[in-house]
């Protein structure tokens, strides 16, 4: 028979799934209709990370989780049963795998759940990493170019002005700011080169 497991509640869930194509019947198990103590005493080892999701689950949660480091099982069983306890007590809140991982983090980093998860979390960090150098890398062009353009303003004519300053700053184009390199360089005055800034900010 086919097994259908509902992890939380939900009004419209039936044991039955019907179109134009397909008529299924199978056994719906709801967890959260489940008593958490009555499976805790059955003693079933298999079933205690599904404890959070039961019916006053989030109670017996330290319980079991004792009963799982302190049974005779092989560290590797005892690690994927507390790292599969803390995944699904996140269903119900963030708080449990926290403090699973907190009390148990000795046993439960053997889990081979515990190192995709931390594989994974190592592939983000590393694509994070990539691009915010990225994003880092084209600012501080960025801010190279407009300096540059400050620069030859200030050699050719003088210190510009706040206004003027900012004007540039506002400009984060590169090919603009390239531009206005050059344009900086062959400009008669400081008024020739606002009316070229003028027309590029608008």
């Amino acid at each position: 028979m086919t097994v259908l497991i509902l992890f939380r509640h939900h009004t419209k869930a039936t044991n039955h799934y019907h179109d134009a194509e397909v008529d299924y019947r199978y056994k719906l198990i709801k967890l959260y209709e489940m008593y958490a103590r009555e499976v805790l005493d059955t003693g079933a080892r298999c079933l205690y990370p599904f404890i959070p999701l039961m019916k006053d689950g989030e109670g017996l949660i330290d319980e079991a989780e004792r009963r799982i480091y302190e049974s005779d099982e092989s560290r590797e069983y005892k690690a994927d049963l507390l790292t599969g306890m803390a995944i699904l007590g996140g269903i119900v809140s963030e708080e449990i795998p926290v403090r699973l991982m907190q009390r148990r983090r000795d046993i439960m980093i053997e889990s081979a759940a515990y190192e995709i998860i931390k594989q994974e979390g190592l592939k983000e960090g590393i694509q994070k990493g990539i691009q915010e150098g990225i994003q880092q890398g084209i600012q501080q062009g960025i801010q190279n170019a407009q300096e540059m353009v400050i620069e030859v303003m200030e050699e050719r004519f003088g210190i510009p002005d706040a206004k003027l300053i900012g004007q540039i700053k506002s400009i984060s184009m590169r090919e603009l700011l390239r531009a206005l390199h050059k344009y900086a360089i062959r400009a008669r005055d400081m008024d020739d080169f606002k009316e070229q800034l003028k027309k590029v900010v608008e």
